[in-house]
């Protein structure tokens, strides 16, 4: 029997405590009674993609997940969520800060309002994460960095690795950060997700075509560009191909993207049981539509419960695609570039 692609998510793990259908933001001295519960929900990239990944019948003992976790209750909190999986952790304890924390204020008929504490994040330690890629030899890798203490040595800690299809889910960085922290990286990386503000912000550009083109530039096969209900495009130096969303009645978008991409690391091992960079190289308009048609089936499962993992599913995912992956499907365009 072949043994299970080993994936491995390392990067920013917080605990999202969500105030979800308020009516709208308190003003100074001022209270608001939310009308939904006020709900706390594991988060952050290395953790939802991992928990995503076994939500639909990946492995988890195929799974690595690399985090910088505090004493704290918050991160017993994660601690507990993720030991309900077999998960293969490397997780550093910073016993001075607690885990990182992001208070998300949702307005009706708003988007999201964030506000984040970086805590434990800031600690995670380059040689921590090279020690944890070395035991597991992972054979795709996902990471996020932009408030973590690996943000200034993902290049570095990337260019060691043979072989391995690296997935860079971009974020904007935190403000003490370079702008562009993630650039010097994009060499070793093979698929660049993100969206229209976060490609803008890493790159500097001031249109999405530019950004893309930047980000092609340096290195990476595809860049994936998610815009929530409004759908998905995968571009490479051949082709655009623009897809629309799927419908769906959205509780909470928080996790959609690290949910998207979990949908791009399970297509792609379906696809090449072990992808690499001549997988992507070898992919037709065709297969990019397929891929963006799965990973967004994945990513909306997260939009229809509270939390970043708690709305995916194997059966929810399955009735997307049956549902509504063939009219997607007919509607998406491709271009030349």
């Amino acid at each position: 029997m072949t043994e299970p692609t080993r994936v491995m998510a390392v990067g920013t793990v917080m605990v999202d405590v969500l105030a979800v259908g308020l009516p709208h933001i308190a003003e100074p001295g001022h209270v608001v009674y939310a009308q939904h519960e006020i709900e706390s929900h594991i988060g952050g990239h290395p953790c939802d993609v991992a928990i995503d990944l076994a939500e639909l019948g990946y492995p988890a003992d195929a799974i690595g997940l690399v985090a910088a976790l505090g004493d704290g209750m918050y991160g017993s909190y994660v601690t507990e969520v993720i030991r309900r999986y077999d998960f293969e952790t490397f997780l550093q304890r910073v016993p001075t800060h607690d885990t990182g924390k992001n208070l998300v204020l949702k307005v009706e008929g708003e988007d999201r309002r964030f506000h984040i504490d970086p805590g434990a994040n800031w600690f995670l330690d380059p040689a921590h994460v090279a020690d944890a890629l070395a035991h597991f030899e992972p054979q795709v890798l996902t990471l996020r960095p932009g408030y973590t203490g690996i943000d200034l040595h993902v290049a570095e800690l990337l260019s060691d690795l043979t072989g391995v299809l690296v997935l860079l889910d971009l974020m904007q960085p935190h403000p003490s950060r370079p702008f562009d922290l993630v650039i010097p990286a994009l060499p070793f990386v093979d698929i660049v997700h993100c969206n229209r503000h976060e490609a803008m912000a890493v790159t500097g550009a001031s249109r999405l075509e530019d950004a893309v083109a930047d980000l092609l530039h340096h290195g990476p096969q595809v860049v994936l560009l998610t815009s929530g209900a409004a759908g998905a495009q995968a571009v490479t130096s051949a082709h655009t191909v623009t897809q629309p969303g799927l419908r769906i009645d959205v509780v909470d978008p928080t996790g959609c993207g690290d949910a998207f991409c979990a949908g791009v690391i399970e297509w792609l091992v379906g696809f090449a049981s072990t992808p690499t960079r001549t997988t992507l190289e070898g992919l037709t308009p065709d297969d990019l539509a397929e891929l963006l048609a799965h990973a967004q089936a994945v990513g909306a499962s997260a939009a229809t419960k509270t939390g970043c993992v708690e709305g995916v599913s194997r059966r929810l995912v399955d009735e997307l695609r049956t549902s509504q992956v063939s009219r997607v499907l007919a509607d998406t365009r491709t271009e030349a570039r």
